[in-house]
Order: C-alpha cells, then sequence, then structure tokens
C-alpha cells in the first residue's frame, strides 16, 4: 500500500512516499506562512508527483484530537487553530487522511520499533526548541482529557507571577534556549550547539556551568515526571540525544538526584531514541497503516 507520510514544521514540510513501510523516496518543501489554501497547495505539489496513492499521514505541531481529526492549537501553524484538517485535507485530496501530534508520532515510532518497543509504561522527550514529550502508559500513547498530556514546556520551574514564561521549563533546558544562554554566558553570538558542546568537552568552565545547569533543571524535571508515573524507560530524542557527553552527563546528574532522596525511588532507564531523522514519519505512517489495520509493523 502506497502512501505519503508529512511531518510538517513551523519551516520545512518533511514528506516520503512509502510503500507499507519501506520508504521509496522523501523530500522537504517550505512551509507556507500565509493560509491554508496555500498549504494545501504545497501539499499537492508533492502529492501531485505520484500515482496509486491509497492515503496521507499527518505529523503535526499542536494539540489534536485525533479522533475527530480536529487541531485543537496549530502550534506553529496559525491557520490551522481549530480547524477540522481531518474532514478538510481528505475532501481536497480525495483520500483518507489520518493526523497526529509530532512528539506523539515520534512516541509510537519508539514503541513500535525503537527504544520503547515491549514497554508498557514509558515516555518520549524530545529536546529542541521546546520539550516534546509524550507517554506510553499500560501500553498505549496517553492523550489525556482534554488532548494535551504531556506538554511539560510548561512546568512551572520558577515563580511564574513574576518572571512571567521564563519561569517555565523549556526557556531553562531545551536545547535551542541552552545555546542561547550559552551565547550570553560566553558573550559569543556565533555560537551554535555543536561548538557548545564541543566547548564544553575541551574543559571550557563557562561552557559547562551552562550545560550543568541545563542539566541539572532537566533531570529535576525527569525525577518529577518518574516519581508521578513510576515508568520503566524514557526516552530522549532531538539532535542533542546524539552527543554522548550530553548523555552522559543527564544520566549521571540524574543518579545524583536518585542518591541524594532519603528513600529509595525506582529509576526509569535513560536510553537514546532510536527512530532519528524519519521517526515523525515513521510514527505519522504507522499511525495510519494501524487506522486501516495493516500490518505487519516494521523493524528499525
Amino acid at each position: 500500500m502506497k502512501i505519503i507520510a508529512f511531518d510538517v514544521g513551523g519551516t520545512f514540510i518533511k514528506w516520503a512516499l512509502l510503500d507499507d513501510f519501506r520508504i521509496l523516496e522523501k523530500g522537504k518543501v517550505p512551509t507556507p506562512k500565509t493560509c491554508f489554501e496555500d498549504y494545501l497547495k504545497a501539499l499537492q505539489g508533492v502529492v501531485g508527483k505520484f500515482e496509486d496513492i491509497k492515503g496521507l499521514a499527518f505529523s503535526l505541531p499542536g494539540t489534536i484530537d485525533k479522533k475527530t481529526g480536529l487541531i485543537i492549537q496549530g502550534g506553529a501553524l496559525e491557520y490551522n487553530h481549530g480547524r477540522e484538517y481531518k474532514k478538510e485535507t481528505e475532501a481536497y485530496f480525495h483520500l483518507p487522511v489520518t493526523l497526529e501530534n509530532d512528539s506523539k508520532c515520534a512516541a509510537v515510532c519508539e514503541q513500535e520499533m525503537g527504544a520503547l518497543k515491549g514497554i508498557e509504561n514509558g515516555a518520549v522527550i524530545v529536546l529542541g526548541t521546546g520539550l516534546g514529550c509524550t507517554f506510553i502508559l499500560n501500553g498505549q500513547v496517553y492523550d489525556g482529557t482534554y488532548n494535551r498530556a504531556g506538554e511539560i514546556s510548561i512546568l512551572l520551574e520558577g515563580d511564574f507571577l513574576r518572571e512571567g514564561f521564563g519561569a517555565l521549563l523549556a526557556p531553562k533546558c531545551s536545547s535551542v534556549s541552552m545555546v542561547e544562554i550559552a551565547k550570553k554566558t560566553l558573550d559569543d553570538d556565533t555560537l551554535d550547539g555543536v561548538r557548545f558542546m564541543e566547548l564544553a568537552a575541551q574543559g571550557d568552565e563557562k561552557a559547562n556551568e551552562v550545560l550543568d545547569g541545563c542539566l541539572k533543571v532537566l533531570a529535576k524535571a525527569i525525577f518529577n515526571i518518574q516519581i508521578i508515573n513510576d515508568l520503566e524507560r524514557i526516552v530522549i530524542g532531538g539532535g542533542i540525544s546524539d552527543n554522548e557527553l550530553y548523555m552522559s552527563r543527564l544520566k549521571e546528574t540524574l543518579t545524583g538526584y536518585y542518591e541524594a532522596f532519603p528513600f529509595p525511588i525506582p529509576r526509569a532507564q535513560i536510553y537514546k531514541a532510536q527512530g532519528g531523522n524519519d521517526a515523525n514519519i515513521m510514527g505519522a505512517a504507522i499511525t495510519f497503516f494501524k487506522a486501516m489495520n495493516h500490518s505487519p509493523m516494521p523493524q528499525l
């Protein structure tokens, strides 16, 4: 069964043509900033290239009710706010459509073919501009009552009444925020994530000060998540998870919290995500094939 899976971001729409779970071709196009009609035309520019397509699978930003196909809020894509996305895209393309939140697509990929395979209770935390989080509880993606479960970016880390949005978790420890903090601390506007981690690995005092500070905030959040949910495994995704120093220091920092606590707490295993750059694409495809009762599931 040939389908096209889309991973829609604020800057690019990544796409892949799949035959069952085998990627035949992939690419990306700029995400229109203007209106939904231009967005549909951009999608059509991809769909129109191929024949015998049986459906479209979407990984999207924002808060999504996948049962009704409604996008409650569109995240980076304001023209998707309150949109009956499934109904409108199916009418436009005359093809069956599934949609899921991008972070949840990454978790579905890990659950079916990655680091959460066979895990009953776990979570995926994707580090980027913010912190995307999806919980797998009792073997199922947990959406919550209002489809907002996992919004850990807005966990209160400081005094919101005094600091405003600066008190939230994401500005204090996301990978993008970490680099922004490092630029100020090291007084270097040209700094990027790769160079920052190189400086930390070389023993730069200020770089390690920033790294340690961000990791303490993230580790505390993970510790709290573990206390609440009693998870077996937590998977870390995003480009920063490829850095061995970052991952080892995160585990060390988290171990410090566990060891300092006055009574023993079961510790979640910390794993690196296995889905890579295609995680959202594959999670969207898996969501589609499950909805169509299509199997078997692939392996990474």
